[in-house]
């Protein structure tokens, strides 16, 4: 985008130089005038172009897709604190075990929310 107004200013300035060349004095700041409002407008057009609605657009799909990863990753991390707890009450953890058991049924609660 930058660089598309940076091609159309220096066709511009071109554009004006050769009016300038040919045309009487009078003629030639009304060209410019016209070139310059003409320019403008068209840079106006390619910054419209870049709409921010289509960044939120694009932020709207990561955010989307990172929701996903972390329903797909929920009940792996769900699976760990079973066998952690498991592990735990075949060690004799029994506050480990209690513990485990607790962060699994928030956890459990939470995703059924």
């Amino acid at each position: 985008m930058l660089d598309g107004l940076k091609a159309r200013g220096a066709q511009s300035g071109q554009a004006i130089i050769a009016f300038s060349e040919t045309a009487g004095p009078g003629l030639k700041t009304q060209q410019a005038i016209n070139l310059a409002t003409r320019d403008a407008t068209a840079s106006f057009d390619l910054l419209n172009e870049a709409d921010p609605n289509n960044f939120q657009s694009a932020l709207d799909t990561a955010n989307d897709k990172l929701r996903e990863m972390q329903d797909e990753a929920e009940p792996a991390r769900q699976r760990l604190l079973e066998l952690d707890a498991e592990i735990a009450a075949e060690s004799g953890d029994a506050a480990r075990v209690d513990q485990l058991k607790l962060e699994l049924d928030r956890t459990t609660d939470l995703a059924e929310a």
